[in-house]
């Protein structure tokens, strides 16, 4: 930690710590997953995410998902501090298969950003 010490000449004294983080990596991608992970369409879908990161997630991540030849792109919100992000998207009514997460991009509030393309 840095320490600041400050006197005056009637002997008042303030002291101020700080303490400083080095974190040179992007936020890692621990799990995902679709609920439902299968539409019929016409249906909301819920898109989980959890990450890790030394210092601080940021509160948004995108992400695009895709069901056949249908793709969306959109922003999940995190939920805590423990680096959960939760994402809500409607399914239009002529869209129906899996959905597959294509990628996501994490952010710490440092400026470290990775995007994960996943290859499923």
């Amino acid at each position: 930690p840095l320490r600041f010490t400050a006197r005056d000449l009637v002997g008042n004294i303030a002291v101020i710590e700080k303490q400083v983080f080095f974190d040179p990596d992007a936020p890692r991608l621990v799990k995902y997953q679709f609920s439902p992970k299968r539409t019929k369409g016409a249906e909301q879908a819920t898109l989980s995410v959890r990450a890790t990161d030394a210092t601080m997630l940021r509160k948004t991540a995108h992400f695009i998902a895709q069901i056949g030849e249908f793709r969306y792109a959109g922003y999940m919100t995190r939920s805590d501090a423990k680096g959960e992000y939760i994402g809500l998207f409607y399914i239009p009514q002529n869209v129906k298969g899996a959905i597959k997460l294509k990628d996501v991009t994490l952010s710490d509030y440092l400026g470290n950003t990775k995007t994960f393309d996943i290859r499923r």
